[in-house]
């Protein structure tokens, strides 16, 4: 296909060239799903003190939904993982489940 132009009142309007042959017009760009949908992005939380993790969660858009404690070898207080998981997309003010260390668990005695 040529290009060609068309002359309308003072403005002229010009057909785009065609692609050359062998290549195939990608289209439109894929939809992600959260265009212009109000969203939360779960971020990045794991090793940050459980009150800026609750911060971080709520400037994403989303929530804390409850908060679980568990012995673990990472310092006390500070949160050991996420659910769902860093860079899950949910609607927005959907709760997510931080998981935080209390500590390492007590040694245990032999009687």
């Amino acid at each position: 296909m040529t290009r060609a132009a068309v002359l309308v009142g003072v403005v002229a309007l010009a057909a785009a060239p065609a692609a050359p042959a062998g290549i195939l017009d990608p289209g439109p760009p894929e939809d992600t799903g959260v265009v212009g949908i109000a969203h939360c992005t779960v971020p990045s939380v794991r090793g940050v003190q459980l009150a800026a993790a609750k911060r971080r969660v709520r400037a994403a858009r989303c929530t804390v939904s409850a908060v679980m404690r568990k012995h673990s070898t990472v310092r006390k207080g500070l949160v050991t993982g996420v659910v769902p998981g860093a860079g899950a997309i949910l609607a927005e003010g959907t709760g997510v489940l931080l998981f935080v260390s209390s500590g390492r668990a007590a040694a245990r005695t032999r009687r």
